[in-house]
């Protein structure tokens, strides 16, 4: 989700995903990864990736994001892959596109 969501907006964008966790994703490369989260995260980029830092220590979503106090958020999807984790916004996901950080 390109566009700031306030936490509520975000939490109901990642409620309608959660039926995802745990299917199989092809990439475009044909890798196999599994969805492992949906997630809400902080939408500006130095937070997303202390959010990703915490997620790979924690593998909980509640617990990366406790840091947060901000009100600008997005959906992030966690999968994993052949070297961890892999994690994109929703909307890159829902199109195939880039991956945002590996573990």
């Amino acid at each position: 989700m390109k566009q700031k969501q306030t936490k509520k907006e975000a939490l109901n964008t990642c409620k309608n995903y959660q039926p995802i966790i745990g299917k199989l994703y092809l990439t475009k490369d044909n890798g196999v990864e599994v969805v492992e989260a949906i997630c809400i995260v902080p939408f500006d980029k130095k937070n997303k990736s202390t959010f990703i830092e915490r997620y790979k220590i924690y593998r909980n979503p509640d617990k990366a994001i406790s840091f947060y106090d901000g009100g600008d958020y997005t959906v992030m999807v966690i999968t994993t892959c052949a070297t961890g984790i892999c994690c994109r916004e929703l909307d890159k996901f829902i199109n195939g596109e880039g991956i945002l950080q590996h573990s």
